[in-house]
C-alpha cells in the first residue's frame, strides 16, 4: 500500500507541474487587451473632461463679458463699434479662469436698430424704415446689439449677444 500511495502522490505532482507556454501566452494576450481597453477609456475620460472644462470656462467668461458690456457702467456710444465695447468685454485679468487670457474675448460686431431689425450700418439722423417711430437720443438711434465671442483651446467659439441702449441695458 505504501508503494501505491507514493505512486499516486508522484502522479498528482506530475499532473500539477505548472502551465504550458501556450497557456501563459494566452494569459498575457488577454491581460494586454484588458489593459489597452482600460487605458483607452481613461484617455477618453481625460479628453472629455478637458473639453467640458474649456466649455465651462468659456461660458463663465462669456457671461461676465456680457454683464460688463450690458452694465450701465459701460458707456453707450452713439453708432458704437466693436472697439468701443472691447475693453469692457475683456474685463480685469484676475477675473479670468486658469488657462484663459484676454485674447480669448472679442467683441465681434455691433448692429443697430433701424426700427424694424438690427442692421450692420448705423442709421443717422434717427431715420427709420418708412412709417415707423424710432426711439432716438438727439439724432441717432439708441439701441445696439453687441456680439461677444470667446475662443478656447478645445472649444472653437462661443457667442452671446447683448442689447445695449442709451439707458443702460435691456
Amino acid at each position: 500500500m505504501p508503494a501505491l500511495r507514493a505512486r499516486l502522490q508522484r502522479r498528482r505532482l506530475s499532473d500539477e507541474d505548472g502551465f504550458t507556454l501556450v497557456e501563459q501566452l494566452v494569459t498575457v494576450v488577454l491581460l494586454g487587451i484588458g489593459v489597452v481597453a482600460v487605458l483607452g477609456a481613461v484617455l477618453t475620460l481625460i479628453s472629455t473632461s478637458a473639453r467640458h472644462r474649456d466649455m465651462s470656462n468659456a461660458t463663465a467668461v462669456l457671461a461676465n463679458a456680457a454683464a460688463r458690456v450690458a452694465s450701465a457702467d459701460t458707456t453707450w456710444k452713439p453708432c458704437g463699434v466693436a472697439a468701443d465695447y472691447s475693453t469692457a468685454a475683456k474685463g480685469p485679468v484676475d477675473d479670468l479662469p486658469q488657462g484663459m487670457s484676454l485674447d480669448n474675448v472679442t467683441v465681434t460686431s455691433v448692429a443697430y436698430w433701424d426700427g424694424q431689425a438690427f442692421a450692420t450700418t448705423c442709421p443717422t439722423g434717427g431715420i427709420c424704415n418708412t412709417g415707423l417711430t424710432c426711439p432716438t437720443n438727439g439724432n441717432v438711434l439708441t439701441t445696439q446689439l453687441v456680439t461677444i465671442s470667446v475662443t478656447t483651446g478645445n472649444v472653437t467659439n462661443q457667442t452671446i449677444q447683448v442689447v445695449k441702449w442709451d439707458g443702460g441695458n435691456a
